[in-house]
């Protein structure tokens, strides 16, 4: 995309692994509009001592180039994390059991090379999610329960390099 006059960017974060002319550096940031309103993502090259070069820009989402898809000008809200909802310990976005699918996609992120801190952290959860469940005056299924907080883990270990 080029640029028939200056824009304002919000910057997110620099690019080090795009290489660009000694320098020069690529950022990714938002574009904002008159009222400092998030419009567009964009990728700018910029020198390195902050001004941007006009007419070295792409634009990361598409979504947002037209203005009708990108809801009048607007970026789109961040989808809900999926949190648990105590004391049923169910997903607060999609009611599945607690940790969903989502869930447990965005815990391995989180806790990437760091599983047995995120086993841990299921464990203490499983625990808290069986206080509940006799607090309800339930009597939860502890294999089950296992099964759901904890059987999943060895699915998402990476496999070691040798």
């Amino acid at each position: 995309m080029q640029f028939l006059r200056p824009i304002v960017v919000r910057v997110i974060r620099e690019l080090p692994e795009r290489h660009t002319y000694d320098g020069w550096v690529w950022i990714e940031g938002y574009q904002l509009n008159a009222a400092g309103d998030a419009v567009a993502r964009a990728r700018v090259v910029r020198d390195a001592r902050g001004r941007p070069v006009a007419g070295l820009a792409r634009r990361t989402d598409q979504a947002s180039q037209t203005p009708a898809a990108s809801g009048a000008g607007r970026m789109t809200a961040r989808p809900r994390p999926h949190l648990p909802m105590r004391p049923a310990w169910l997903c607060r976005n999609c009611a599945a059991p607690w940790p969903c699918g989502p869930a447990q996609l965005a815990l391995v992120t989180e806790f990437y090379g760091h599983s047995i801190a995120l086993a841990f952290y299921l464990a203490a959860s499983m625990q808290e999610a069986i206080d509940d469940a006799y607090g309800l005056g339930l009597r939860p299924d502890l294999p089950e329960m296992h099964a759901r907080f904890l059987g999943w883990l060895s699915l998402a270990r990476r496999p070691r390099r040798r």
